[in-house]
């Protein structure tokens, strides 16, 4: 990552530099607070996201990596199946690892564009509100949406070196899935990663605003649509390659079950002995049954169910918080 390019050579100096930016941000709003003469229960009521804005960044930065950590999985699971001497996998694999720093940049431009338009569109600066408490929301949900924008681009840059293994020239038993298993856990990790802190997100709301329900039903199903680009776009390359060896596997395996059928029924018909030629027929018709069960994408029924959860809790999150907020402001029952 390029922050720790920046503080290399200092240990733990990436988690200080995290750690001193965010109890900065947990420390500002009070001190703010004091300026415009807010009391806690306005602080607490109003700017509540201020003090869980440090914690989803915190998240996203550690989040991040971990997420290329599962790269060196990846490496080892497909190291026996690609067909390079060790020093040309070893440069491949450091060259699709190296993180382009540009790119993080661009990430996080882009990602606090999008939050200066969502504070443009639903969140601007009134002037009843604290003036300075009001701006620093305006600000640290730019920063927010800068970082969310970097751990996206970080995401989608842990999916390069799966991908450019996969190019490779490659030898790949049909029948032993065992070294694609790691892309399958990082595919679900990386998706899992970008929800969760969609699910930070969620504590921060005021459901009972019209235009923050509204910036909701906007903001978490285009995160949940790049969740679910990012797990496919990391699996369709096993599936692409399993998917072509298999098609191979069953044409080959239907033209000796061809062959078979026609021998056998010669046979058959000279009244000879069919023992030898029954078995082959049974035998090929076993194999080419186990081919088609045999399943190209790298993940399970636990994962995907993992991932359909993980897409429906935050709408469901979002109306029991609307319900609850209605519920409230509807005062005591009578």
């Amino acid at each position: 990552m390029a922050i720790e390019q920046w503080l290399a050579g200092r240990p733990r100096s990436l988690w200080w530099a995290v750690g001193g930016f965010c109890l900065a941000m947990l420390a500002l709003p009070i001190a703010l607070a004091q300026l415009d003469g807010a009391g806690p229960r306005r602080l607490l009521a109003d700017y509540r996201a201020q003090f869980i804005y440090p914690f989803m960044i915190a998240y996203l930065v550690a989040a991040c990596r971990f997420m290329l950590r599962t790269r060196e999985s990846v490496a080892r699971g497909l190291r026996p199946l690609v067909q390079l001497d060790e020093a040309t996998f070893v440069q491949v694999v450091h060259e699709r690892c190296r993180v382009d720093p540009m790119g993080e940049l661009i990430g996080f431009g882009v990602g606090a564009s999008v939050g200066l338009a969502i504070n443009i569109a639903f969140e601007p600066v009134e002037r009843t509100h604290p003036f300075w408490l009001a701006h620093y929301a305006y600000l640290s949900r730019i920063i927010l949406w800068g970082v969310s924008g970097w751990a996206v681009f970080m995401a989608f840059a842990a999916t390069r070196l799966t991908n450019t293994l996969l190019r490779q020239p490659i030898r790949v038993d049909i029948f032993d899935l065992t070294p694609f298993q790691p892309i399958g856990r990082q595919s679900l990790l990386l998706a899992l990663v970008l929800i969760g802190g969609m699910l930070l997100g969620l504590s921060t709301g005021n459901f009972a605003r019209q235009e923050l329900r509204l910036e909701y039903l906007i903001v978490n199903p285009a995160i949940v649509a790049v969740s679910v680009a990012v797990f496919l776009l990391n699996t369709h390359g096993v599936h692409r390659l399993l998917a072509a060896i298999k098609r191979q596997k069953l044409e080959t395996v239907g033209r000796h079950l061809g062959r078979a059928c026609n021998r056998l029924e010669e046979l058959i018909s000279q009244g000879l002995d069919t023992h030898l030629a029954a078995t082959e027929l049974n035998a090929l018709s076993t194999m080419k049954r186990e081919l088609q069960s045999i399943t190209t994408w790298p993940y399970n029924t636990e994962m995907l169910r993992a991932i359909l959860i993980s897409a429906v809790a935050p709408p469901l999150l979002t109306v029991i918080g609307r319900v609850a907020a209605g519920a409230l402001s509807a005062g005591p029952l009578p």
